[in-house]
């Protein structure tokens, strides 16, 4: 049987640190000490017992909408295709599908460069409105930098591994150094764990609760999607899963059978299939429940 320590360490061997750092206009803005005093006044109210806030740019503009939405597109991306791995910003991406990251990040960055472009051309518009409907909010150094070029992200790779010379120089150093790392990438095993299993438990409740009984007896609104979801983390499991749990790897597995070759068709058709489904993905989830342990800092997006 292979130890955590043993797959920690492969998982150190078949990954690479990403890091992520996302860039972003700050649409919305505190206001100044000086503006909450004055909009206090209007209530009778003290300065300091008023804190303001403005827009400094319609966040439906279809130009702002579609730069934000292409850096958002790749943060969801880089969470998607990666796992946790401790610090907030950095995760762990499989060696083998680094390629396939790196054309996605090359894809979305020409897309951003693009819509950059037509966000720039109009900026002196938006910039032209927030000063007619702010009045005295409105001020030009909140607009420094401009706002298409706010936006963008960086990404950087790297191996988490001790200096090199420290091992000649510092034996014990680097053996200590050696031994963090190595909890790092046990700890990160079961971040793992955590995150895969919250995502499924999310993923399982969606179609439980289509499957059920409804209380106000209307029929359930079971869409393909709710199989697709399920189809699109068996994808995901295969592609990140370290075998850290052998209980997760076992629900998996039951939750692949249960669906295999299951169309919402035959569902809708067959109320023994579709009692029988509720019944195998209810104990699922209960299981789920089981093994996970808090509830993670964000949520992977499934289909409505």
């Amino acid at each position: 049987m292979v130890t955590q320590s043993e797959l920690a360490k492969q998982l150190q061997n078949e990954t690479v640190v990403v890091r992520l750092q996302r860039h972003w206009f700050n649409a919305s803005r505190k206001c100044t000490a000086s503006q909450n005093e004055k909009a206090a006044k209007t209530f009778g109210a003290k300065g300091k017992r008023f804190r303001g806030q403005k827009e400094l740019v319609d966040s439906t503009d279809p130009e702002y909408r579609a730069v934000a939405s292409i850096v958002r597109a790749m943060e969801s991306y880089w969470n998607w295709m990666t796992v946790p791995f401790g610090a907030p910003g950095k995760r762990l991406l499989r060696v083998a599908l680094a390629e396939e990251y790196k054309k996605q990040d090359e894809l979305l960055s020409a897309k951003l460069i693009e819509a950059q472009a037509a966000l720039r051309a109009k900026e002196d518009q938006l910039k032209a409105k927030a000063e007619e409907e702010m009045g005295e909010l409105y001020r030009e150094e909140d607009f420094e930098g401009g706002i298409a070029d706010k936006f963008g992200w960086e990404t950087t790779y790297t191996q988490e591994s001790p200096p090199d010379h420290l091992k000649k120089l510092h034996p014990d150093l680097y053996a200590k150094a050696e031994a963090q790392i190595q909890a790092m990438y046990e700890a990160a095993l079961n971040e793992q764990v955590q995150e895969l299993a919250t995502q499924l438990a999310e993923t399982v409740d969606a179609l439980v609760k289509q499957l059920g009984p409804k209380p106000d007896g209307k029929k359930m609104q079971l869409k393909e999607c709710h199989l697709d979801n399920l189809e699109t983390f068996f994808g995901r499991f295969k592609a990140l899963n370290f075998g850290a749990s052998a209980d997760l790897d076992q629900i998996v597995q039951k939750a692949q059978d249960a669906v295999q070759g299951v169309t919402t068709k035959d569902i809708k058709g067959s109320g023994e299939l579709k009692d029988s489904l509720h019944e195998t993905m209810s104990e699922l989830r209960q299981k789920l429940d089981g093994m996970i342990v808090e509830a993670p800092k964000r949520k992977m997006r499934v289909k409505d």
